[in-house]
């Protein structure tokens, strides 16, 4: 039941609270969490965020808390990695455009990686002839070298040296033989890559209908 002295205060009081919201209010929160309205903001609390109310009690429009440091950061890391994945993105459909234009069909793909895994096949096939070749010249030296030793005869320095050459070159065309097989497997692997994705782009396409 309301007493006749809280309907008294509200009347003597009513033309105030008028009054200030005739001239519009500002609805804040203090430090500690409390609810303010009042026709300015203190500047203590303006970062705080507020919000402006109209004579007629509607909210107009309400200004955010200023932002933290910490919350600026993972605002710009959201932006970066936003922009990082933009830019992935068109570079797949870049790299898609590039794949549909040189590849007409599957077995147009797989042809070309055949084709260059033959060429690089048919180097490593002529390295290794190579290496059987100086193998066998190596081991001529090497029974020239033993059989001099065996003489009693010493090794002439041309021969040790020629002995080093062949050596070296044997290991040169080894090693080239590991970076071609290398290359080989990175071929299957990129075109691999490739051909599911061409699946995936024709699927995404549909059948034609021409």
């Amino acid at each position: 039941m309301i007493r006749p002295t809280q309907i008294l205060i509200w009347i003597l009081t009513f033309p105030t609270v008028l009054s200030v919201a005739q001239g519009g209010l500002y609805r804040w929160e203090d430090d500690a969490g409390n609810v303010h309205y009042s026709d300015t903001v203190p500047p203590s609390q303006a970062k705080r965020g507020h919000t402006e109310i109209s004579d007629d009690g509607v909210r107009l429009r309400t200004t955010l808390p200023a932002k933290t440091a910490e919350e600026i950061q993972k605002e710009q890391e959201l932006e970066q990695l936003r922009r990082r994945e933009q830019l992935l993105k068109s570079r797949q459909q870049a790299a898609d455009r590039v794949l549909l234009r040189t590849f007409r069909s599957e077995d147009d793909l797989i042809m070309t990686r055949d084709d260059r895994i033959a060429a690089i096949e048919a180097l490593i096939d002529a390295g290794q002839d190579n290496i059987q070749d100086q193998q066998e010249w190596l081991g001529a030296l090497r029974e020239e070298a033993a059989n001099l030793e065996r003489a009693g005869k010493s090794v002439p320095r041309y021969l040790h040296e020629s002995i080093a050459n062949v050596e070296g070159s044997i290991r040169d065309a080894q090693a080239a033989i590991a970076v071609q097989e290398a290359e080989q497997a990175a071929i299957r692997a990129s075109f691999d890559r490739d051909l599911a994705r061409f699946r995936e782009l024709k699927y995404q396409q549909g059948p034609r209908t021409d």
